[in-house]
């Protein structure tokens, strides 16, 4: 099916590939482009096409999504219109994409993915808004992750307890929480707020959250005033919008020229569908439609009007779904509806690779990337241990586990499995990464028992605990990079016998490779000439002398490697070296006879771009629902997530969640596995990862544009966002405060020494304070109570004062009793007299009041003896005040002298390349030496960016530590720029 350039709408013309988004309404009859600063308007009475191209980090080819979203005043005309043009859209770009019918109110979480955080549509058509539109308006407010906003009737009776409602005044915001309503629905409330005051009202409008039940306060009674006084909230009844179509046995229908032919009922085979003809899917809540690969573009259209007939016919709510899909291009919802579906298995590597892969091998060219395996273009991803630790390994027999001696750890036997526990101490917190690694050769039973032992031991280990399941063949980078030396795989158990275990003194043949970092890995394989492979080097070990066999298009490194390895087998014995093409009978002998081998490696799948599921249900009945387009948003605290890369599956346990789920989540991550592998044709021996919110390692955060100060484990999302609306900072409490500092995110603040100390495990020394702080402390630490209130007030007033602007001369303490002992005074460094005599800026008295204060609460929680220092407001640096209030003087003393250049440009939060030159532009004049720049600097630098001070480095001195220049490193991956920095200290 293709589509002339002149039968193309001309809006449709010269699209390119590009990802993005582009989006069209109806006018007139006409497709209009809708400009990109508009995107996300939509009119209750206009119907709009959006079209989402999105590409693949993996090599993949570019996909398309066409969406048609129709008001709930669209016209009959302008709904078929719309379908018809989809059509036309589709065939222009191939005819391979999926096509989605949207109604007002009924949006799809992939549609509302574009539009975060949501769509509000506008009364009225484009350029002819309706009188409502000006009039005060009653929304609904849907939704944990992707929010539905509905407008309903402004009255009393559309109400309820379990939802949230939006009030728009037009010039106050009023947020009606019920009081059933979940947090993350409250959460979500607020947002259609922010987006109201940042998108129609300028930042102008009032804002007022009104919790249902509570009468105590004046924006309450405001808001009942408006619906004419309080009265108890009645029992809401169904409208049309909340009718949800009940599914059903997939029906199958044929469109032909005389309507609609049904084709058969419940167990549908796909034999059934003809290439030429399309056909549509009733399944009550969604109708699939389906083009044949060779049906013609009229036969298209006329299915999209039977399908938007058979909605109006069969009297389907709007909440109904037509989802049309091009043969070839079915989603995998479609073809849950056949029985006889085939599960075809995918590498990973994007259609493009596995052609190429497909061309050379018919043409007998081996490519030495291809040969090898080699990932094609796959991402580096980060390494899971990042920095020294303690490695231990047990052996699991039955449901007990026995230590391995240290000099046998990094032997592994395939009839065996084993637990690896790699634990160090990161900003003086324990971490701990227990790997579960699976014998391919052990039986389903072992390893469900296996898997167990290693939940328990999990739930044993206190501190922050990655677990990961490994299957012998499948071992990721994380897992090697434990071992710093050589890794062998055996055949058979670890006490030997059987007759494929290892024996020292028989014949086994050892495939064996080079790792970048050092590493030797020594596999044993079946010792049969098939095992041979013209890419590796192989080692023969015999009874007398081993062989090492090289292959034709082996490397030198794999080369040195076996060489090495010959010596660990058989040690002193002489190594016998024999090519590809030049073996010997002796040697041939030892393998049974000569025999053919591949000349290529297998290929392995390969990475996809990850894709994330919220799991919810029972082991009964349990469902995975995919978030589209994800972000760290979407991972909600009373959850379980799953984050699924193709080859490797997290599972991400939310801080909140109960804890029967929290011991379940791991088999949640298997079941999910046994799922994919049946009904996609993958493998059963993915990697599983657990990870815990709060503690998410760099494996699993390199897939997000990731914050850490984000995580619930550190700032409640509901207060996040309701400071937010309210324009006030967040008031960290004393444990988030800890939980920032064992991410190297603490800030130089006098008291983060004793947030950091106070997060320290009992048996992990504490680090020493800072002189400087100890000093502050010292002189702010009166004997006597009173004259600690006295000074708290002091510095409190003069904290006000310099907020307000207003520069303020602190007022005299209250004398202390005559029998308190003196304070003992702090010098000041010499300033000049015009210095010395200069008022202090608002700048200048805002920090020198946020230090004095700070230092007297230290001082006071330590005399007491108490644990964490005290939550204080949270400020801003010396530098972004100073760039926020005039300050024509100078500072008054060095001491509290700032930069004079605005801070460093931020670095990105995601793995994309950046552009240095705004960072370094931005430190220009502020150069600090890496001992003033560290987070547990004796003598830190004021006024700096903590998550960015690497950047106040000279280029001299970065260079030196980094091995790169600042350009170099910020086009880095994030994780690694983050791991270097951690080295340093710098995180």
């Amino acid at each position: 099916m293709s589509i002339s350039v002149k039968d193309l709408d001309p809006a449709f013309q010269g699209l390119s590939n590009k990802p993005g988004l582009d989006v069209w309404r109806l006018d007139g009859g006409q497709v209009v482009a809708v400009p990109k600063a508009d995107h996300g308007k939509f009119f209750t009475k206009d119907a709009y096409i959006v079209l989402k191209t999105s590409g693949s980090k993996h090599g993949g080819a570019v996909t398309y999504a066409i969406h048609y979203w129709l008001g709930k005043s669209t016209t009959q005309d302008d709904a078929a219109l719309a379908a018809i043009k989809t059509v036309d859209l589709d065939a222009a770009l191939g005819g391979k994409a999926a096509q989605y019918r949207e109604t007002q109110g009924h949006e799809s979480d992939l549609l509302l993915s574009y539009f975060r955080p949501c769509i509000i549509p506008t009364p009225g058509s484009w350029g002819k808004p309706d009188a409502e539109a000006s009039q005060p308006r009653l929304l609904q407010v849907k939704g944990r992750r992707f929010i539905h906003v509905r407008q309903v009737p402004f009255a009393r009776a559309s109400l309820s307890h379990s939802e949230i409602f939006v009030l728009d005044t037009r010039s106050k915001l009023f947020q009606f929480n019920g009081a059933n309503a979940s947090k993350q629905e409250r959460v979500k409330g607020m947002e259609v707020m922010q987006l109201l005051q940042d998108t129609q009202y300028g930042g102008h409008a009032s804002i007022a959250i009104i919790d249902d039940g509570k009468l105590d306060d004046p924006d309450s009674n405001e808001f009942w005033e408006l619906f004419g006084g309080f009265a108890p909230i009645a029992k809401k009844s169904a409208s049309e919008d909340d009718v949800e179509a009940k599914p059903v046995p997939p029906t199958l229908y044929w469109v032909s020229g005389d309507g609609l032919q049904e084709m058969g009922a419940g167990a549908l085979k796909k034999l059934q569908l003809e290439g030429n003809k399309c056909y549509l899917v009733d399944m009550g809540p969604t109708v699939f439609v389906w083009f044949g690969r060779i049906s013609s573009l009229d036969e298209r259209r006329a299915a999209c009007i039977a399908a938007e007939t058979q909605l109006v016919v069969g009297k389907k709510p709007p909440s109904v779904h037509v989802v049309r899909m091009p043969e070839r291009f079915e989603l995998p919802a479609f073809k849950a509806c056949f029985s006889d579906w085939p599960v075809v298995p995918v590498l990973g590597g994007g259609e493009g690779g596995n052609k190429l892969k497909a061309m050379l091998k018919q043409s007998g060219v081996v490519d030495k990337a291809v040969a090898k395996g080699g990932a094609g273009g796959d991402e580096e991803h980060p390494p899971l241990a990042e920095m020294p630790g303690d490695l231990k390994a047990w052996r699991i027999t039955g449901s007990t586990k026995a230590a391995v001696a240290a000099e046998e750890v990094g032997k592994f036997h395939a009839g065996e499995s084993y637990l690896v526990q790699h634990t160090s101490i990161r900003d003086r917190k324990h971490e701990y990464l227990l790997f579960l690694w699976l014998g391919k050769d052990t039986a389903a039973a072992e390893r469900t028992t296996a898997t167990a032992l290693a939940v328990r031991t999990m739930d044993a280990l206190r501190g922050n605990v990655t677990l990961v399941r490994v299957v012998q063949g499948r071992e990721p980078d994380q897992f090697l990079s434990l071992f710093k030396n050589h890794l062998l795989f055996l055949k058979g158990k670890a006490a030997g016998g059987g007759a494929d275990a290892y024996d020292a003194a028989g014949i086994a043949l050892f495939r064996v490779r080079a790792r970048d970092n050092g590493l030797i890995l020594a596999v044993q394989m079946d010792t049969v000439p098939r095992s041979l492979n013209s890419c590796e080097c192989m080692l023969l070990q015999t009874p007398s002398n081993p062989f090492l066999w090289v292959g034709k298009n082996s490397s030198e490194a794999d080369k040195a490697a076996a060489t090495t390895a010959a010596e660990i087998f058989k040690p002193g014995v002489a190594l016998k070296q024999l090519a590809e093409g030049k073996e010997t009978s002796v040697f041939w002998g030892h393998l049974g006879a000569k025999g053919d081998y591949p000349a290529a490696r297998e290929q392995r799948e390969g990475q996809r771009d990850a894709r994330l599921f919220h799991y919810t249900g029972t082991a009964a009945a349990a469902k995975v629902v995919e978030v589209p387009n994800y972000e760290q948003e979407d991972l909600i605290s009373e959850d379980v997530m799953l984050l699924d890369t193709h080859t490797e599956v997290f599972v991400w346990v939310g801080v909140n969640l109960p804890d029967k789920e929290k011991k379940e989540a791991f088999d949640y991550a298997q079941r999910y596995v046994e799922h994919a592998a049946g009904s996609e044709g993958r493998s059963r021996d993915s990697t599983i990862i657990r990870v815990v919110e709060g503690f998410e390692p760099p494996m699993f955060t390199c897939h997000f544009a990731w914050d850490p100060t984000k995580t619930a484990a550190f700032v409640d999302p509901h207060e996040r966002k309701l400071a937010h609306l309210q324009g006030r900072e967040v008031e960290l409490s004393d444990a988030a405060k800890r939980k920032l500092a064992t991410l190297g995110l603490a800030s130089s603040h006098p008291d983060a020494a004793a947030a950091s100390a106070a997060a320290a495990p009992a048996d992990v020394e504490p680090a020493p304070a800072a002189p400087a702080a100890e000093a502050a402390a010292a002189a702010a630490a009166p004997t006597p109570k009173e004259s600690v209130s006295s000074q708290m007030a002091a510095a409190m007033a003069a904290l006000k004062g310099s907020i307000k602007g207003v520069p303020t001369k602190p007022e005299p303490a209250a004398a202390a009793p005559a029998a308190a002992a003196p304070v003992a005074p702090v010098t000041p460094e010499p300033v000049a007299a015009a210095e010395a005599e200069a008022p202090m800026s608002a700048a200048s008295q805002r920090a020198a009041a946020i230090a004095a204060l700070s230092g007297t609460l230290t001082a006071e929680k330590r005399k007491s003896g108490g644990g964490a220092a005290y939550s204080i407001p949270k400020a801003q640096s010396p530098a972004a005040m100073a760039q926020s209030t005039p300050d024509p003087q100078p500072a008054a003393s060095p001491a509290a002298a700032t930069p004079s250049s605005p801070e460093p440009a931020p670095i990105p939060e995601g793995d994309e390349p950046s552009d240095v030159s705004g960072a370094e532009a931005a430190v220009e004049g502020a150069v600090y030496a890496l001992e003033r720049l560290t987070v547990n600097s004796t003598d830190p630098a004021p006024g700096i960016d903590t998550k960015k001070r690497e950047a106040y480095l000279s280029d001299a001195e970065f260079h030196e530590l980094f091995g790169c220049d600042k350009e170099a490193f910020y086009k880095q991956p994030k994780w690694k720029q983050d791991a270097k920095k951690r080295s340093l200290h710098l995180f």
